[in-house]
């Protein structure tokens, strides 16, 4: 990856939902990794947030999803610090604010943990007793 964005090709991130793919949570491995390849912090950043919302096109990403811009979608990240500096997004997550709605950072783990133990009884059935 590393060598594909210091010779200019466009890269962008993004997750399959599968059974097995915690919306997010994958997002945010896939951020650790372009960092581990060499892309700067800030470029991964970027491709997660404007570069996510150019790829999509008119339509889906317009008007302007992935920045703060009037008439831009209002879903935002609260952090504790800069985190562009750094690709580790859930370390200094504080709150999110989606559809209007402000969700705390133990608000957002309790449903992550419900998600991921609901996704496990649907895959192993009652075998998996207490989660994954």
């Amino acid at each position: 990856m590393g060598f594909m964005h210091s010779a200019g090709v466009p890269l962008r991130l993004g997750t399959d939902s599968q059974p097995f793919t915690i919306p997010g949570q994958a997002l945010h491995t896939e951020m650790r990794l372009f960092s581990q390849a060499g892309v700067p912090a800030p470029e991964v950043w970027r491709m997660a947030t404007s570069g996510a919302g150019r790829t999509l096109g008119p339509g889906l990403g317009e008007p302007a999803l992935g920045t703060l811009t009037p008439g831009a979608p209002a879903d935002l990240l609260l952090y504790d610090a800069d985190p562009t500096s750094r690709t580790d997004p859930p370390d200094g997550l504080k709150a999110v604010v989606t559809q209007g709605r402000l969700c705390t950072r133990a608000a957002l783990d309790a449903a992550l943990a419900a998600d991921c133990a609901d996704r496990c009884r649907r895959c192993w059935g009652a075998s998996a007793r207490g989660g994954c």
